[in-house]
C-alpha cells in the first residue's frame, strides 16, 4: 500500500451541496435488467451450467419453477428455456453461443453491456430484414457485441439464414431494456430519501472549492487528483444514489485493504494506446468504482471510448446510478488477469471475448504500478503536502525515462 500519514492527510472532493430538490437522479436497476429476482437469476445461472459441473443443471421440480416464472408473464425468454436431461437433471440444450448469450442477459448486469448502443441501429436493421446484409455486418457485430453475434449466428443457422420470430420478440425486449439504462429516474422513485438524507447516510464529499478561482495547484494540493492534460473541468453533483441502496442481489465482490496509520493510497490511470500515465488520484477511502467516477467525470471533458478496470461490472453500475447519459457510449470491460476471479459476471466485461480490445496490453497498470514499491517506505513517513509533489514527479519519472535504472 503506497499512501502517506492519514493523521496529515485533509484531502477534500469537488463537490457542490445540494438539497433533496437538487439532487440529481440516474437510471434504476430494475429497468435495466432482463430478470430482477435474484433467486430466478440463481436458477438461470445453473440451468445453463455444464454437466460437468456439480452445481450446475437443475432437478425437475426447480426447471418446473423456472418455467412457470416466466411461462405466467409470457415471457420472450420463455421459448429459449427447453431442456434436455442428463444425469437426472435439466441443463440448457449444449449450444455454447446460446448458453453464452442466456448467462449474460439474465446476470444481475445491464443488458446494455450485450447490447451496447453502438449496435443499436444496425441491430434494428437486422431485425427488420432478420437477416445480416453482408459479411460485413457479421464483422461489425463480432467486433462491437462478440456476444449478441454469437446469439444471432446461432439463431440464423438453425432456422436457414433468417432470424427466427422468437429471437426478434426477445431482441426488441433487451433492446428496450438497454435503452432504459440510460434514461434518469424520477426523484419520487427514489423512496425514504429525505430520511437518509436527515441521517447522514450517505459519505460525506468534503468541503466545496470555487474551480473558478483556485489554481491548479492548489487544486492538485487539496483533491490529490492531478491529469496534466486534462484539468478539471467540472464539479461532481449530489447523487440521489448516494442516499438509496438498490437490491441488486449477490454480485462480484472485491476485497479491500486498510492500514491503521497510511491513508488507502493512489489510483492511476493509463492510456492503453501510449501506455503513459495519464494522471492519478490520491484517494480518501478505499479503492472503489466511485474513485474512477470521480476521475474520469471530473476530469474528461467526454467520455473515454474504453474504461478497462479490474471492477468494470460495478463501476458500470456505479455510474448509471449517477450520470447515465454522460457515461452510455463508454465500453466497460475487465483486463485478462482479475476476469476469471469474476464468477457470477457477464462475459461481454472479458477484454479477451472482444476482438477490437484483445491485442491491447490490460495489464499496464499492474506492470507499472510494481514500482511504486521503490518508493514505499518513504511515503509512509510523508505528510499530504509533501506526498503529493513527490508522487507527482515520480510519476513523471515513469512516463519519461522508458527504462528506469531501478529494478
Amino acid at each position: 500500500m503506497l499512501g502517506c500519514q492519514t493523521q496529515l492527510s485533509r484531502l477534500q472532493t469537488l463537490c457542490v451541496a445540494a438539497d433533496i430538490a437538487e439532487l440529481t437522479p440516474g437510471s434504476m436497476f430494475s429497468v435495466r435488467v432482463l430478470v430482477r429476482s435474484q433467486h430466478v437469476r440463481v436458477l438461470l445461472k445453473q440451468f445453463v451450467g455444464q454437466p460437468k459441473n456439480p452445481a450446475a443443471g437443475l432437478t425437475p421440480e426447480l426447471y418446473d419453477e423456472l418455467l412457470s416464472h416466466f411461462q405466467d408473464t409470457d415471457h420472450p425468454l420463455t421459448p429459449y428455456l427447453e431442456a434436455e436431461e442428463i444425469n437426472s437433471r435439466m441443463f440448457c440444450p449444449q449450444a455454447k453461443d446460446l448458453i453464452t448469450f442466456l448467462h449474460d442477459v439474465a446476470a444481475a448486469v445491464p443488458v446494455s453491456a450485450v447490447l451496447p448502443p453502438s449496435v443499436w441501429d444496425a441491430l434494428k436493421t437486422v431485425m427488420q430484414t432478420r437477416s445480416f446484409g453482408s459479411a460485413g455486418d457479421r464483422s461489425f457485430f463480432r467486433e462491437r457485441a462478440p456476444i449478441l453475434h454469437g446469439f444471432l449466428a446461432w439463431d440464423m443457422k438453425r432456422s436457414d439464414n433468417s432470424m427466427s420470430g422468437d429471437a426478434k420478440r426477445l431482441l426488441q425486449h433487451l433492446l428496450d431494456l438497454a435503452r432504459a439504462a440510460f434514461v434518469p429516474a424520477h426523484l419520487q422513485e427514489y423512496r425514504g430519501l429525505k430520511r437518509r438524507m436527515e441521517k447522514g447516510s450517505a459519505v460525506e464529499a468534503g468541503t466545496e472549492i470555487d474551480l473558478s478561482t483556485a489554481s491548479e495547484e492548489k487544486l492538485f494540493l487539496c483533491t490529490g487528483h492531478y491529469f496534466p492534460s486534462l484539468p478539471q473541468c467540472r464539479s461532481l453533483r449530489r447523487y440521489a444514489a448516494n442516499y438509496h441502496s438498490q437490491r441488486t442481489g449477490t454480485t462480484c465482490s472485491k476485497q479491500h485493504y486498510k492500514h491503521r496509520r497510511l491513508t488507502p493510497g493512489l489510483f492511476f490511470v493509463y492510456c492503453l494506446d501510449c501506455q503513459k500515465c495519464v494522471g492519478f488520484v490520491a484517494m480518501k477511502d478505499a479503492e472503489s468504482p466511485r474513485t474512477l467516477f470521480e476521475a474520469i467525470y471530473v476530469h474528461w471533458p467526454e467520455p473515454p471510448e474504453v474504461v478497462v478496470y479490474d471492477n468494470s461490472c460495478h463501476a458500470m453500475t456505479y455510474a448509471l446510478n449517477r450520470e447515465p447519459a454522460w457515461f452510455k457510449h463508454v465500453q466497460w470491460v475487465i483486463d485478462a488477469t482479475h476476469f476469471p476471479g469474476h464468477t457470477g459476471c457477464a462475459y461481454a466485461f472479458d477484454i479477451k471475448r472482444q476482438p477490437c480490445l484483445s491485442r491491447l496490453n490490460s495489464q499496464i497498470c499492474e506492470q507499472r504500478n510494481s514500482r511504486l514499491a521503490l518508493v514505499q517506505k518513504q511515503c509512509a513517513f510523508m505528510g499530504q503536502l509533501t506526498f503529493l509533489p513527490y508522487i507527482r514527479y515520480f510519476a513523471h519519472s515513469i512516463n519519461t525515462i522508458r527504462n528506469l535504472p531501478w529494478k
